[in-house]
């Protein structure tokens, strides 16, 4: 995410000088003869779509990003308490049969969430480097 911003932070340092370079376009249209106009005004053109492009890549790469550090999150705090859970099932032997079973029950759930979690992260990363 740091190289995200990095580039989010040089597009916005580019913007001047494309403002700069807009301007100075802007007045050579008014300058040049009619029949050259269409070329300058095209680049004027490309030159604004190309950096909207940069833009909403840039965007669209920092939300991929952010939800992938939320799911990342989501699954870390899902494995803590898998690990609590296989903390306390290895004080399973102190208590009575039934007990224990139901507690493997509700153990059991709870890894295959954080199964399902894992299995989700997994797709999703790969389809953030795909991207």
């Amino acid at each position: 995410m740091v190289a995200v911003q990095g580039v989010k932070e040089e597009l916005e340092l580019v913007s001047a000088e494309k403002d700069h370079l807009q301007d100075v376009s802007e007045e050579l249209v008014r300058l040049i003869g009619e029949p050259d106009k269409p070329e300058v005004e095209r680049g004027i053109s490309d030159l604004d779509a190309a950096f909207k492009a940069l833009n909403d890549a840039c965007d669209a790469r920092q939300k991929t990003l952010n939800d992938a550090l939320q799911r990342a999150t989501g699954f870390h705090e899902e494995f803590n308490v898998s690990v609590f859970m296989l903390m306390l099932s290895q004080n399973f032997t102190k208590i009575g049969l039934k007990k224990r079973v139901t507690k493997c029950v509700v153990c059991m759930l709870i890894m295959i969430s954080c199964h399902l979690s894992v299995g989700a992260l997994s797709s999703f990363v790969l389809t953030c480097r795909l991207t």
